[in-house]
């Protein structure tokens, strides 16, 4: 047997996952790909997620909406290094010199524990069985 044959598919059920949760929070999937995606960070600011800005356009609605539905909390102000200019922020402005740090708020944090939670769960159930994690979810 090889290491493919070993190895839990956790990505098989995902989108199926990603929509289920999306529907239960009101939330779109883009929204849920972004707590994913600072998730591994415990704190952030909007320099550290520069490189999904890029990738999304509509950024700023979507930030904003995470931030206001409480998905998203603000931890603390910094003071800001002189080296790094100022960027726009999203929602409130900092005074001079500082910047924002951000963290997953516990409703956020509910959201990502239920999607590892499904995850793990399908990864149990076999394929043939009528009765599986996303049905009692």
């Amino acid at each position: 047997m090889s290491y493919i044959d070993e190895r839990p598919d956790y990505l098989q059920y995902y989108g199926v996952i990603r929509k289920c949760l999306a529907m239960h929070f009101q939330l779109t999937e883009s929204q849920i790909e972004f707590l994913l995606y600072v998730d591994s960070k415990k704190y952030f600011s909007i320099d550290d997620v520069a490189p999904y800005t890029i990738i999304m356009k509509n950024f700023t609605v979507l930030f904003r909406d995470l931030l206001t539905r409480n998905f998203i909390c603000l931890f603390t102000e910094k003071r800001r290094g002189k080296t790094r200019p100022l960027r726009t922020r999203i929602g409130k402005v900092p005074k001079k010199n500082k910047v924002f740090v951000y963290s997953i708020s516990p409703k956020g944090r509910s959201l990502i524990t239920k999607l590892y939670q499904l995850s793990e769960s399908q990864r149990e159930y076999n394929h043939t069985s009528t009765h599986d994690a996303l049905g009692k979810y």
